[in-house]
């Protein structure tokens, strides 16, 4: 795995070094592949956008509420609404409760609000869900999901440079919270390390994409 021009195998072995280590054994590789997911799924799920920031294009044609969108869809930013003239206008993001109060779901026109369902194949359902006689054009901008890896050199650029001590950093801690015996001033110190870096990343990400300011180590 290829993180900002680091091999998955160097974030290994920074780890596995900071947190106490010696060379990286094959349960340590395993080890730090459970983490990397768990890590990455975390600062997701609190919004932190460290990913590839995509977009596509959907058709509202009128027939049906639900449109599917690639796999690859963690969360969407923002959906627009394309007119005739190329303009676009943004689209209202509503919650799955918010969805499921309107009364006729099938009422077409301008899609103008939409509700995101989260599942392995995601989808938007939209309302109004457009017009059969003209097809309207939206514009989804997205967060892509980390990529899969299984070995020890898989490439990939899911984690951009600027969260890469962040990265190393919450890995190091992970290992050290696992590995015996329970050594807590190290464990202290890689928490402290950890939560600072993370800090300096979502700095360095303010004015890229927005988020609330919150990391994962009890710090607001």
């Amino acid at each position: 795995m290829s993180i900002a021009s680091f091999e998955f195998s160097d974030v290994v072995d920074e780890a596995v070094a900071r947190s106490g280590g010696q060379d990286a054994t094959a349960s340590d590789i395993i080890s730090v592949r459970r983490g990397l997911r768990l890590l990455t799924e975390r600062w997701i799920g609190q919004g932190f956008n460290t990913w590839r920031i995509e977009n596509t294009t959907v058709i509202a044609g009128g027939v049906s509420p639900t449109i599917p969108l690639p796999s690859s869809v963690d969360d969407v930013i923002q959906v627009n609404s394309k007119r005739v003239d190329g303009t676009e206008s943004a689209m209202l993001r509503i919650s799955e409760t918010q969805y499921a109060q309107l009364s006729s779901k099938n009422v077409m026109g301008r899609p103008s609000q939409y509700w995101l369902d989260r599942k392995d194949t995601p989808s938007l359902f939209v309302f109004p869900i457009g017009d059969v006689n003209d097809n309207v054009e939206l514009t989804v901008w997205y967060v892509s999901r980390p990529e899969d890896f299984d070995r020890y050199g898989d490439t990939t650029d899911d984690v951009p440079g600027r969260w890469l001590e962040a990265l190393v950093s919450g890995l190091a801690l992970d290992l050290a919270r696992k590995r015996p015996p329970y050594n807590e001033a190290l464990i202290a110190r890689l928490k402290g390390e950890a939560a600072e870096a993370e800090d300096l990343a979502q700095r360095a990400d303010r004015g890229r994409q927005r988020y609330r300011y919150r990391n994962s180590y009890g710090r607001v």
